[in-house]
């Protein structure tokens, strides 16, 4: 696995990118440390086999030459501000802003991984992506209280995806590849137990399916252009010959990281999965040259 100073640094590029849905270049460097934590957790949890370390770190390297993941200044660690975050994301969740919910949940799984890693700064920079959101209104009344079941979500998350690759065919794949990241945020906002945040969270999540399942016509079709529809890969995400032939290069670094944070998301969601007929079609829709 990667050493912890990878966690450290995507942690930092969350904190100093101040994303919001319409600027550039911080949503950029929301989407880059929100790689660079999805490279530390693909490798923590055993989600790629054990061959594709050393071509993952090299991806890792190039994001960390970056400005944006420079260390933050030492300073004290201060656990109670967590609760400052969790209060404004009880706020900004509920919407389909998937980016929304996608930086915050694993800047969360972060902290719950190193608590001395909360702090004043880091918190204040968090708080800017929730109050982003907050500007949002909610997309519907919050899901009831009932147990979740992480087998049956994977499995609903996988199926939405391959319907809204088939509703989009023909078009940037943009949107169905976030239903996998977006879904991956709920399942790690449970396993870390804040169950009334993943709860506000699906609830968003499942308007931006039902939206996404309308493809291009639908009333958020994103970056809906067109584009020639790519073949299907020969080799999973999971597997070390995904990553290892790729041109990867210092041009990498300028891109915004999305084939690692699919991967990490499609790889979690393929290990809860129950039903073995609908992953195998998820599989063959996991396209590579159509991402973002």
């Amino acid at each position: 696995m990667l050493p912890e100073h990878y966690l450290v640094a995507g942690l930092d590029a969350l904190a100093r990118s101040h994303p919001t849905p319409a600027s550039e270049p911080g949503f950029g460097d929301g989407h880059r440390g929100a790689a660079l934590l999805s490279a530390y957790f693909i490798l923590k949890d055993d989600l790629i086999e054990a061959q594709a370390e050393a071509p993952m770190r090299a991806l890792a390297d190039h994001f960390t030459k970056l400005p944006v993941f420079a260390p933050l200044p030492p300073e004290p660690s201060a656990p109670r501000e967590l609760d400052r975050l969790l209060s404004a994301l009880a706020r900004s969740f509920g919407t389909d802003q998937a980016h929304g919910v996608i930086f915050p949940s694993l800047a969360l799984r972060a902290l719950h991984q190193r608590p001395d890693l909360i702090t004043r700064s880091r918190i204040d920079g968090l708080l800017r992506i929730a109050e982003a959101y907050t500007l949002e209104e909610p997309s519907s009344d919050p899901l009831p209280d009932r147990p979740f079941a992480a087998g049956a979500f994977a499995d609903q998350v996988l199926a939405g995806f391959v319907a809204s690759t088939q509703a989009f065919r023909g078009f940037f794949q943009g949107g169905p590849f976030h239903i996998l990241t977006f879904g991956q945020a709920v399942q790690d906002l449970n396993a870390l137990g804040y169950i009334d945040l993943a709860r506000r969270a699906e609830t968003g999540f499942r308007v931006m399916l039902a939206n996404c399942l309308l493809g291009p016509s639908g009333p958020k079709p994103g970056l809906a252009f067109p584009v020639t529809d790519p073949s299907p890969q020969s080799v999973r995400p999971d597997q070390a010959a995904f990553w290892q032939p790729l041109p990867w290069g210092p041009e990498f670094a300028k891109g915004l990281g999305h084939i690692i944070k699919y991967a990490y998301a499609f790889n979690a969601l393929s290990r809860h999965a129950t039903d073995a007929d609908g992953l195998a079609r998820a599989r063959a829709q996991y396209y590579l040259s159509a991402w973002g």
